[in-house]
């Protein structure tokens, strides 16, 4: 059974398509046997495809003059459409046959799959869009099968492949499988001269239908030297504030898909890769008229995307722009907020220089910029706002939980003992649990913070919550074993062990929480198995000892 390059089941003629001399093509289209010009392999090729394929531009006009259809467009088993000869022509960048092909009658508008993508993403597609397509196209590939001998694209002359493809009627404005017309998939690749020619062949600038993209939105997202001009060419065409809409489930698989209701500007922060990319890209838009504004379905604008992505030298640009600074997202975060809680040093150390930004301004949970700092436990992010701006200290959210008190249910030492530095600082402040940092930080298991906080002369050790728990009772029942074991070495938390408390408590309940098997019981009851051991350790005698020295004191 004849084969060409490993396909099986070829014809004769598409044997002699591809490799034999033109003579022999030429004899078997003169036998008098009646001759299938357009069969097709099980792979979608005929034997004009064979041709296309090795570049034989004699064979391919001795099939088109013996009558070859030039828009021979076979199906595969499962229904698909295989790719045309002016598809295949137009992939491997090979103008003399491209035009042999629409001399005989080829349609330059004819939708077809990919010939350029796996099979498996393969859209369908025009001859345009191949064309515009050729800087980025690998080797050609059929059904799955790439033929031995395909020769790689040929970008020696891609603009006079369009001036041909529009001369001979293609439609600048038709659309992919993806949604995409042929100058948006232009500007996706970056091919200036594509995009020069489309836009002076009066292609549009009209939306993705399937997702909303513009060309902007595009040419935004493209971070190369060329991006400047794509910008300069497209930004002719409007579309500066048109919003995107969500991405469409059939083209979920492209990550490259902008997010709902985002406009060029927003899509083009959200996609850099580095802030140089992103400078001129952001002056161009905003002269262009661009909302600085303009805010995302979630309610994040420029402003806070900079502000997330750490883009220092943008937010300037924005700010000088008219930007609100202390916009509030749909969550009720600033620019600011967004900034502290992912550690953003850069857009924190540039905000809080701008004195119209609100460095106190709350979250709807009363949640400020700084807390957060505190709470991620940066150091540094911390310091900058205690020495650059004046910071309520003493500021509590919802809870009644201040900045101190994040830190110190997060763990986090360096910026407790940062802070304690600072005079006026609340330390003993209580939420509305009736916990003091110092209690989080035991009842959180964090050693370091409540020993630093112990050291504190106007800290309360010995205070309970509003359910009469101590620092060691919140200690034995969360299972910190490091924190018992250190307050264990204190006489007053041993003597605790035996103490019971009567003055102020409401009934026997309540009496019997500090004793020491009230902790043993919390500590079995919640499954701590080593807190329980370490309680059960602990001789009578050395609890006896510490009653009578704390009496005698």
């Amino acid at each position: 059974m004849p084969s060409v390059h490993g396909l099986t089941n070829v014809s004769a003629l598409m044997v002699a398509a591809a490799s034999a001399p033109l003579g022999a093509v030429q004899d078997l289209l003169a036998t008098t046997s009646p001759v299938d010009l357009d069969a097709a392999s099980p792979e979608g090729l005929t034997a004009l495809s064979f041709a296309v394929l090795q570049g034989r531009l004699e064979v391919v006009q001795a099939l088109l003059a013996a009558g070859a259809s030039p828009n021979a467009n076979p199906r595969s088993v499962d229904g698909r459409l295989y790719s045309t000869p002016l598809e295949q022509a137009v992939a491997l960048g090979d103008v003399a046959i491209t035009k042999a092909l629409l001399e005989y009658g080829a349609d330059p508008a004819a939708v077809c799959l990919a010939s350029c993508l796996d099979e498996g993403n393969a859209p369908m597609t025009t001859p345009l869009h191949t064309a515009v397509n050729l800087r980025c196209l690998p080797a050609l590939v059929h059904g799955g099968h790439v033929t031995d001998k395909a020769r790689a694209p040929s970008t020696e002359s891609p603009a006079d492949l369009l001036r041909l493809l529009l001369a001979s009627g293609a439609d600048p404005n038709a659309a992919n499988g993806d949604g995409d017309t042929v100058l948006l998939r232009a500007v996706a690749v970056q091919n200036v001269a594509a995009v020069d020619l489309l836009v002076a062949h009066a292609a549009s600038g009209r939306v993705n239908a399937l997702n909303g993209n513009t060309v902007l939105h595009i040419a935004a997202q493209a971070g190369h030297s060329r991006r400047s001009r794509l910008l300069a060419t497209v930004l002719q065409l409007g579309h500066v504030n048109v919003r995107n809409h969500v991405r469409a489930a059939s083209i979920q698989w492209r990550s490259s898909s902008p997010q709902a209701g985002e406009t060029p500007l927003l899509f083009a922060l959200k996609t850099a890769s580095h802030e140089q990319d992103l400078f001129e890209t952001v002056s161009s838009l905003l002269a262009a008229g661009a909302n600085v504004n303009a805010a995302d379905t979630n309610g994040g604008t420029p402003f806070i995307v900079a502000c997330q992505r750490g883009y220092a030298a943008v937010l300037y640009v924005l700010a000088q722009a008219h930007a609100d600074v202390n916009h509030r997202d749909k969550a009720g975060l600033t620019g600011l907020h967004h900034a502290c809680r992912l550690e953003m040093t850069s857009s924190v150390e540039v905000l809080v220089i701008l004195f119209s930004v609100d460095v106190n301004r709350a979250t709807p949970t009363g949640t400020t910029p700084f807390m957060l700092a505190c709470a991620t436990g940066n150091k540094h992010l911390v310091r900058t706002f205690l020495t650059k701006r004046k910071i309520d200290l003493g500021h509590c959210d919802d809870a009644g939980r201040t900045a101190l008190h994040l830190a110190s249910a997060h763990g986090h030492a360096v910026v407790i003992n940062e802070l304690l530095s600072y005079p006026g600082l609340p330390v003993d402040a209580i939420d509305k649990e009736g916990r003091s940092p110092y209690l989080l930080a035991c009842a959180s298991g964090h050693v370091a913070v409540a020993k630093a906080l112990a050291a504190v002369p106007r800290v309360d050790t010995a205070r309970l919550d509003k359910t009469c728990k101590s620092a060691l009772m919140l200690a034995c029942e969360n299972g910190r074993l490091d924190v018992v074991q250190w307050l264990l070495e204190s006489p007053a938390e041993l003597a605790s062990l035996a103490h019971e408390v009567s003055d102020g408590a409401r009934n026997a309940t309540h009496r019997r929480l500090q004793t020491g098997y009230a902790t043993f019981e919390a500590a079995c009851t919640a499954g701590h198995r080593d807190v329980a051991a370490l309680l059960f350790q602990v001789p009578l005698v050395a609890i006896e000892a510490s009653l009578r020295a704390l009496r005698h004191h």
